[in-house]
């Protein structure tokens, strides 16, 4: 995070919010952590505000690279199964069984919208990345429109929340089960759409904020005189695009889940923090303004402590 921070001369908060969202994706997509209540799943959902010009799409890019590589592989070995796949059909006699036609793997979806976010799911993979630059089009998009944003953010509560659910559809196979998926959530957008999201009392009572973590620095436009990158840090970001493409790369071919449990120090550090919080919640104190987020917070800890301790060692138990 230092290293993109360095190379793109943006705001710390930002790589950071990146580095943790593609950790989440690509090291934390198999994984339960041990919380106060019921095991959860420890991919978290990240919301970064930020001005145009401030560096959040190159930090991403760079963040990234690792996940791009394994995509860009995938879609070619699609290509070269579904041309075989054409070969076959085309050979078949009548009567013959057809074959069956490939499917690529994917895992992320870019474009904002719930529908997206369904197809990427119905690919098989069993987790899910949502990374956008663009959350404007979410936000004030067809998702979130005053017809469909109950739906929107019940689906996205859900699918932090690690629940399953059906959405009906009249003309297609199957009762429209949705899986349990395991789901990653980076979105960033512009300062002029806080009103639009955090000053909506609709949004905010749903829980999809609270579930989300935010993060707005201070601007660092008028510091950013060119220096070139350094060795170290173009290392540093090589040995991080490695490891996470090794990571996906190993989610991909092991559908198996991971739990990891607290240690008895670590549970009894969650525990303060959570009763820390739990007396401020009341009239008075100073969390009762953000009190969904705030009672959330020590789930957010659990899941951030897994993502860091998955990125040190992926067959982490503990």
């Amino acid at each position: 995070a230092e290293a993109i921070a360095r190379k793109t001369q943006g705001p710390p908060a930002i790589a950071a919010q990146s580095v943790l969202s593609v950790a989440s994706l690509t090291m934390a997509s198999r994984a339960k952590v041990q919380t106060l209540g019921s095991p959860k799943y420890a991919a978290a959902a990240f919301v970064t505000i930020a001005l145009s010009g401030e560096r959040k799409s190159a930090a991403d890019k760079i963040a990234k690279t690792g996940v791009d590589r394994v995509v860009m592989r995938l879609r070619q070995e699609h290509e070269v199964a579904l041309a075989r796949y054409k070969s076959e059909l085309a050979s078949i006699g009548r009567g013959e069984e057809r074959p069956v036609p490939p499917v690529c793997p994917n895992f992320l979806v870019t474009e904002a919208t719930i529908e997206g976010a369904f197809k990427t799911i119905e690919t098989g993979s069993g987790f899910l990345g949502w990374f956008t630059d663009e959350a404007a089009s979410f936000w004030g998009g067809h998702s979130m429109s005053k017809d469909q944003r109950a739906k929107t953010s019940g689906i996205v509560s859900k699918l932090w929340d690690g629940d399953y659910f059906f959405r009906p559809r009249a003309s297609k196979e199957g009762d429209g089960y949705v899986p349990p998926t395991s789901t990653t959530l980076n979105l960033m957008f512009q300062p002029t759409l806080v009103r639009d999201t955090y000053g909506d009392e609709f949004l905010i009572g749903q829980g999809i904020l609270a579930r989300m973590l935010p993060a707005w620095p201070e601007s660092n436009m008028g510091n950013r005189k060119y220096r070139r990158p350094t060795k170290e840090d173009e290392a540093a970001a090589e040995r991080f695009h490695v490891e996470v493409e090794a990571s996906l790369v190993a989610a991909l071919e092991d559908p198996r889940e991971q739990m990891l449990v607290l240690s008895e120090a670590a549970l009894t550090v969650c525990i303060d923090f959570h009763d820390n919080i739990e007396t401020e919640l009341g009239r008075g104190g100073w969390a009762v303004d953000i009190s969904g987020f705030a009672s959330k917070a020590p789930e957010h800890a659990c899941r951030l402590a897994a993502i860091m301790t998955l990125s040190e060692g992926r067959s982490a138990e503990v």
